[in-house]
């Protein structure tokens, strides 16, 4: 069987996932076909994931694969592309956190915020111990409508055509059957993105135009002058999950209806928003009617990705007293500022728009007076439960979710500390959480049965592992670190990740280069040269407020260069090397070696259960999209006139170090 075109990138996303940590052979084997399939349908590869820093490493994911592997994915490529329907497209997208949320990296695509998920295969383990979801997205035939000379669709929808149409091709009024509807965000506000869409699930609706437009091959163009009217009656997205236990009662108990119609009207000049429904909700118990308010303008919440119609609260204050949740307790009451109407908006591939998820959330915005806490928060002395002070909280509901959202929460008294695993006597190492006068901070509470907090801190860790070639282990010191706690029946996992600890920990004035001083590993079977720690991701599932059942820790570095550990350090010529440690030490002379000089990646990868030391192993390589980035000269020796590049690979550099050798003793 002839190697398939696709193979290399199936490779690249499957090939982690290997059957020993996957026992489900079915599983594994429609995520492979569904990966492959949606390859076939030409999806662009950098849409199926969002990668951390770590796997910018080259055959992160592939190079244990054996030929019996290859084989495998090889076949399932050809049967994927002899059974590829044209009405059944997908796109797929790996999630790296156990729900979905457009407000998370790796959570929600850009290209998929506000659709519908319409599978999920996973929790599937990769070969670095990594948990992941892989969420299927049904693409949908749709008609584009532009205004004369815009770049980009101001709606993609469903229609209706007619037999008078179909007849004369000419048409003022058109039927939008039951289907989804994607509008462009910048119709809503004039601060949003053209390039963004609010999808809509709607039961029925009209498209009129004041002059006779035309469809031809799925596309309108409104000529200059022409006035559109969209009258929509919108289906509201159900949930019906049941969480297995208190998870998410607090979601439960609530309840919200969205808006059920809307008019606009938009042309060449502008766009409005005519009429909006209805709206109203229970949260926390308190019961809430929102009216839509035609004197504001709609805006844009770029934080949230989301656009706002402006509607008017019937209360004057929220009370989040009555808040159940053992996971985040919300406490306090404050005064309502303001109320909208919020749809997500997706950076929207309009050739292959998608179903939606539904009509969005409803949202309110208040003053100071609330206030949050959750599993594992701290005073200062680590001593007693600690709050956050929210300064002003964006609440939203939607069926089935409650989340709680301020970029400017703070309390500087607040912390966290996770024990890691105990050294040779017995003490912990630890990584410590500090909590700032201001950061962001993120609520998510599901009524199947899912809470997550997410929030920033800055991080210093006491970890003996790895160390360097002096036995001292590295500084870990980082700021605004992603951490994320969340919690269900199933999965009690706690995330933490920065990918910018060496800008962290400069002192460079703003402005100036970001350098820094060279390092030194000792490995089995190799000296490297390397950076200090660059970016770091810890993912561990809890077995108490500070403990873990079993976690990983990812340390990158930047690999800057190495001696490989010979057979007979006595019978080889290491001057080959000489010119790159020379080149380093002069840029350490003048202030550093700069950030933009990485181009190969060193990963240590640690692993532990309980208290137990961890395992450590590395992995090393060339840094695949800045492959030709690096702009540090690349040490080179000269043999009788000829330059000769030193490799990565470390069998290439004994073999090269031992060659130097021979060929000076015949000298």
């Amino acid at each position: 069987m002839s190697e398939h075109p696709l193979l290399a990138q199936l490779a690249q996303f499957t090939g982690g996932f290997i059957a020993t940590n996957n026992p489900s052979s079915e599983q594994l084997q429609a995520f492979q076909t569904n990966v492959a399939t949606a390859l076939l349908q030409q999806q662009p590869g950098y849409t199926l994931q969002q990668n951390f820093q770590f796997e910018a490493l080259e055959n992160i994911s592939t190079q244990h694969l054996n030929e019996e592997d290859l084989q495998h994915l090889n076949t399932v490529l050809q049967n994927a592309s002899e059974n590829v329907q044209v009405n059944n497209n997908f796109w797929v997208f790996r999630r790296e956190v156990p729900f979905a949320s457009s407000q998370l990296k790796g959570s929600v695509p850009e290209w998929a915020r506000g659709a519908k998920i319409d599978q999920t295969i996973g929790p599937l383990v990769n070969n670095l111990g990594q948990k992941s979801w892989w969420d299927l997205y049904k693409i949908v035939p749709a008609v584009q409508l532009y205004l004369q000379g815009a770049p980009q669709p101001a709606l993609v929808l469903t229609l209706k055509v007619s037999t008078v149409f179909v007849l004369f091709h000419n048409y003022k009024d058109y039927t939008i059957p039951a289907s989804s509807i994607w509008i462009n965000s910048h119709l809503f506000s004039s601060a949003a993105p053209d390039n963004q869409y609010c999808g809509l699930t709607i039961n029925s609706g009209t498209l009129h135009f004041t002059n006779d437009v035309t469809l031809n091959n799925g596309k309108i163009f409104v000529p200059p002058g022409t006035i559109i009217t969209i009258t929509l009656n919108l289906q509201q997205q159900t949930d019906a999950s049941v969480s297995p236990d208190d998870t998410g009662i607090d979601a439960k108990n609530g309840s919200v209806n969205l808006p059920q119609t809307l008019i606009f009207t938009f042309s060449s000049g502008g766009s409005k928003v005519v009429a909006a429904g209805d709206a109203s909700w229970t949260v926390y118990q308190n019961q809430d009617t929102f009216t839509f308010d035609a004197s504001k303008p709609g805006f844009y919440l770029p934080q949230f990705n989301r656009v706002c119609i402006p509607f008017q609260s019937s209360l004057p204050q929220f009370d989040a007293t009555n808040c159940l949740s053992q996971v985040c307790n919300c406490a306090g009451t404050a005064n309502i500022l303001q109320a909208a109407w919020a749809l997500s908006c997706a950076v929207m591939d309009i050739n292959n728009p998608l179903v939606a998820s539904g009509i969005g959330a409803m949202m309110i915005q208040t003053d100071k007076g609330l206030s949050a806490s959750w599993f594992g928060l701290q005073d200062i002395n680590l001593v007693n439960k600690e709050w956050i002070n929210l300064v002003n909280p964006w609440i939203l509901s939607e069926p089935g979710r409650i989340s709680i959202t301020d970029d400017k929460a703070g309390n500087i008294n607040a912390r966290q500390e996770y024990k890691l695993w105990k050294n040779r006597d017995a003490q912990w190492n630890k990584i410590n959480l500090q909590y700032t006068a201001s950061f962001l901070f993120f609520y998510n509470c599901l009524q199947s049965g899912t809470e997550a907090v997410s929030a920033q801190a800055n991080c210093n860790g006491i970890i003996d592992r790895p160390v360097d070639v002096a036995g001292k282990p590295f500084a870990f010191n980082s700021k605004q670190t992603i951490y994320l706690l969340s919690w269900s029946q199933a999965l009690r996992l706690v995330i933490l990740y920065d990918d910018n600890l060496i800008i962290d920990n400069s002192n460079n004035l703003p402005g100036q280069s970001v350098t820094f001083k060279s390092q030194a590993i000792s490995l089995n079977n190799a000296l490297l040269t390397i950076s200090p720690i660059k970016g770091f991701l810890l993912a561990g599932e809890l077995k108490n407020e500070q403990e873990f059942t079993k976690a990983a820790i990812i340390d990158t570095f930047g690999l800057l260069g190495y001696v490989p550990m010979l057979p007979d350090p006595y019978a080889a010529d290491l001057d080959v090397f000489s010119g790159v440690y020379r080149m380093y030490a002069a840029y350490n002379k003048q202030g550093g070696i700069p950030l933009n000089a990485i181009s190969q990646l060193l990963i240590g990868i640690l692993t532990w259960t309980d208290d137990s030391m961890p395992d450590v192993r590395f992995l090393w390589g060339d840094i695949v999209q800045n492959a030709n980035a690096n702009n540090l000269v690349q040490g080179q020796i000269s043999q009788d006139g000829l330059a000769t590049n030193i490799p990565l690979n470390l069998l290439s550099n004994q073999n090269l170090a031992i060659l130097h050798t021979q060929q000076n003793s015949l000298r």
